[in-house]
């Protein structure tokens, strides 16, 4: 199907004028009105013929199937990204709750450890008081020692 001249859509010229592709409208009356209403005819005619041409050519291409096939693609793609996104959105919620389960043991532990240096410090400071009461003790009665007066007493 080639498309010959007479057939090309009408185009409008600066003046505002129709002519089509080859042709111009000739001056006065009846011939310009049949002349215009001829090339609105052919314009309609080609047009029709162009998109005739053109379901031909689709339908040998087979493009209604791969449409088809393309849209059901997008749509598959669209779900595979809605869970990967699902997917991400739990990975990072889990990812989340791991971190925090690990601070809070972390924290757990560390507090522990405190709690333990705290009361050992207390069972020193204890030790060392009863210790110092001992030694308090220990010196007072040195200092209550004659020496002569218990040779004397011996």
């Amino acid at each position: 199907h080639d498309i010959t001249p007479h057939q090309l859509p009408i185009e409008k010229s600066q003046s505002g004028d129709s002519t089509e592709t080859g042709k111009t409208s000739g001056g006065g009356g009846d011939d310009a009105s049949m002349d215009t209403s001829s090339s609105a005819h052919q314009s309609l005619a080609s047009r029709l013929e162009l998109e005739e041409m053109r379901y031909e050519v689709e339908e040998e291409c087979r493009l209604p199937e791969l449409r088809r096939a393309a849209l059901s693609a997008e749509e598959a793609v669209e779900n595979v990204a809605n869970s990967l996104l699902s997917v991400l959105s739990n990975l990072d919620t889990t990812g989340r709750s791991a971190r925090l389960a690990a601070e809070t043991c972390f924290v757990s532990a560390g507090n522990a450890q405190a709690d333990c240096l705290r009361s050992i410090v207390e069972t020193e400071r204890a030790v060392l008081t009863e210790r110092m009461k001992q030694l308090d003790e220990l010196e007072r009665i040195t200092q209550t020692i004659d020496v002569r007066a218990d040779i004397n007493h011996f």
